[in-house]
């Protein structure tokens, strides 16, 4: 429900939250590069405009904007805000947040496949997956053996889904995981303007790596 806009995310929020969701995943507002208090009042208001769950969304490579921790700890103390997606590659960050606080049942997500094993180790709890839409036996393996403390076994799946990783992002997300989606005959490549379809390189390394996986 995110939007560079606070009054058209509460909307979205609004409207999403009669659809019937169980949460929303709001993004920091692009371009616009607010302050850390400009965030805050930012997901305070649309907070405050619904009584739907709201999980955190920290891209800066996308948006232009991170969320502090400091932020991240007062944003926890609102009750319906559960949990942050932090797609920053700042791997300290889950332990930072406990030392500063944190509240137990708060999520602490990563946004990134590639880190995903290293940020749970730090504290996370789990993965916004873009691999999983592909391989999501595998993916689901890795964490539940992480959430058991098995950490050799999810190595072994980290490792095995290491070449999907880096190839599921050789172009803009969502490009190659939807060709690779196409493969596996499970849905269309076609992409929406301003994104354009995958070129011929990056499909010979999307369907290397899925050789490799499966």
């Amino acid at each position: 429900a995110g939007s560079n806009s606070t009054a058209k995310t509460i909307d979205m929020v609004n409207k999403i939250s009669k659809l019937g969701a169980d949460g929303v995943l709001i993004v920091t507002p692009y371009y616009n590069k607010p302050s850390q208090e400009g965030l805050y009042q930012h997901y305070k208001t649309a907070h405050d405009s619904s009584d739907i769950p709201v999980m955190l969304y920290n891209v800066p490579s996308r948006t232009g904007v991170d969320i502090a921790c400091e932020t991240v700890i007062r944003l926890s103390e609102l009750p319906r805000i559960v949990g942050l997606k932090d797609a920053s590659g700042k791997l300290e960050r889950p332990a930072k947040l406990k030392i500063l606080g944190i509240r137990e049942d708060f999520a602490l997500l990563s946004g990134n496949d590639d880190t995903a094993l290293a940020f749970c180790s730090m504290g996370g709890v789990g993965c916004v997956s873009v691999t999983s839409n592909v391989c999501p036996d595998i993916s689901s393996a890795m964490f539940k053996a992480l959430k058991v403390g098995d950490y050799a076994t999810a190595k072994i799946y980290q490792d095995r889904l290491a070449p999907l990783n880096e190839a599921l992002f050789c172009e803009t997300n969502p490009v190659p995981c939807k060709f690779a989606l196409s493969e596996l005959g499970l849905c269309s490549a076609k992409v929406r303007l301003p994104l354009w379809e995958i070129s011929d390189n990056s499909k010979t390394k999307v369907r290397t790596a899925l050789e490799k996986v499966f």
